[in-house]
């Protein structure tokens, strides 16, 4: 029995079907029977029953089941341990941050850090989409997250930090930028373009704006400001956006728009399970301290 057979057999029992399972495992169909059927032969008894395409637990496989869940979280546990105390062995602090945060709050923090405090961690720093923020910090593969907040992971602690503009952005000749500020009323007569609904801030703020009134057209076609900014000048679209510096290099008018401060809340985000090194507690209490 290794260690693979034991993430097969959890892939198995969760999908219930050798094709998709295979699939996700990214091995072959056959070569995942065959490691079931060693796996059975091994324990003398049969863990699956086949029936019609679907794959249906066995009371053995019942009970091998839990034994399996049971070693795969204290493993995966001991990993994140042992990268955890690695990092803390180093002095590292691993931190991936959403990319407008990137570009002004996280440099002024870590600056900040390095006058006010005697422990000079190493700080290793990255640009990623607040999903992957929040999978990671799960996981234990990053000590801070600087994000949005998502209600779905309780295993997570948000703390507010400060609240970024959303803006329009268009060309300079756009019948919108004669006003110094509109409203989403406003904005009511034009197609509406914003980040992927699949992103926290695009699914919030589509929903912002639907709230207000359904009849706002209004569709995610972006990952980034950038990507969102490129477009501006090929049409008269209206694109909703976080307002950072990226924007200043292109030849675009910046539109305000009457909308609730909060309405894009970025926070400092942990996973309190994983220990924490003193450096990681000093950062942590400085960024509290400092939230807008």
């Amino acid at each position: 029995m290794n260690l693979n057979q034991l993430y097969y057999f959890k892939e198995l029992a969760k999908e219930r079907q050798f094709s998709k399972a295979a699939k996700n495992l990214y091995i072959s169909q056959p070569s995942l029977s065959n490691s079931i059927k060693s796996l059975e032969k091994e324990l003398n008894c049969q863990l699956i029953n086949r029936n019609g395409g679907q794959t249906i637990l066995t009371e053995y496989g019942k009970i091998f089941y839990e034994a399996a869940i049971t070693s795969i979280n204290s493993i995966e546990e001991s990993k994140i341990d042992i990268a955890n105390y690695k990092r803390k062995e180093e002095n590292i602090i691993k931190i991936a941050s959403i990319p407008t945060a990137m570009s002004s709050y996280l440099p002024r923090i870590i600056s900040e850090y390095k006058q006010t405090n005697k422990i000079q961690p190493k700080f290793y720093c990255y640009s990623d989409c607040s999903n992957n923020i929040y999978q990671n910090l799960e996981e234990g593969k990053i000590d801070i997250g600087i994000c949005s907040k998502k209600s779905d992971h309780p295993n997570l602690i948000f703390l507010p930090l400060y609240n970024e503009e959303i803006i329009g952005i268009t060309r300079k000749d756009h019948p919108l930028t004669q006003y110094p500020q509109v409203s989403l009323s406003d904005l009511l007569p034009y197609h509406l373009i914003t980040y992927f609904s699949q992103t926290s801030i695009g699914k919030k703020i589509t929903s912002t704006f639907l709230n207000y009134n359904s009849n706002l057209s209004i569709a995610g076609e972006g990952n980034d400001e950038l990507s969102l900014a490129t477009q501006v000048l090929a049409n008269d679209v209206v694109r909703i956006v976080v307002n950072n510096h990226f924007l200043d290099s292109f030849d675009i008018a910046k539109i305000k728009i009457n909308l609730p401060k909060n309405t894009r809340t970025v926070f400092l985000a942990y996973n309190p399970k994983v220990k924490m090194s003193q450096s990681i507690q000093l950062l942590i209490n400085l960024m509290n301290k400092n939230k807008a």
